[in-house]
C-alpha cells in the first residue's frame, strides 16, 4: 500500500484502490445517493436542473454517468468523448466504440503478423 494525496481535498491517506480518501469517498457516495433519489423523484430533470438543485458540479454528475452509475432513460444526455454526439450511458457512442474496436483489432493483427514473421535463432535442449 502506498501513501497518496486525495484528488478531492489534498489530504494524505493510505491508498488502497481509489484516488480519493475515505472521507471524500463517503461524501461522494452521499452526493450520489442524493442525485439518484432526485432523479427517481423527477425523472425528466435536465443536467443543469439536477446540478442546481443538488449543488453538484456538472463534471461530477457527468463522471457518475460515464462510470455507468447513472443511466439516462429520458432527456439527460451528454456528449461522446470522441465525436460529441449526445449519448445516455458510457463514454462513447456506439459508432465510436465500433471504430475503436476495429482499430484495436487491426493493430493486434499487425502485431501478430510482425511477431510471426521474425525468425531468430532457435535453441533446444537434450534430456539426459
Amino acid at each position: 500500500m502506498e501513501i497518496a494525496n486525495c484528488k478531492e481535498c489534498g489530504r494524505l491517506y493510505q491508498r488502497v484502490s481509489r484516488e480519493i480518501c475515505p472521507e471524500c469517498l463517503r461524501n461522494e457516495e452521499a452526493l450520489f445517493s442524493r442525485v439518484k433519489e432526485y432523479i427517481r423523484a423527477h425523472g425528466h430533470a435536465s443536467i443543469p436542473e439536477i446540478c442546481g438543485v443538488i449543488d453538484i458540479s456538472e463534471e461530477k454528475l457527468m463522471k457518475f454517468m460515464r462510470d455507468g452509475r447513472l443511466i439516462s432513460t429520458n432527456a439527460v444526455d451528454y456528449p461522446c468523448e470522441r465525436c460529441g454526439k449526445p449519448i445516455r450511458s458510457g463514454k462513447m457512442c456506439e459508432k465510436c466504440q465500433a471504430n475503436l474496436q476495429a482499430a484495436l483489432s487491426q493493430a493486434a493483427r499487425k502485431i501478430d503478423q510482425a511477431a510471426g514473421s521474425k525468425e531468430g535463432p532457435s535453441y533446444y535442449s537434450r534430456r539426459k
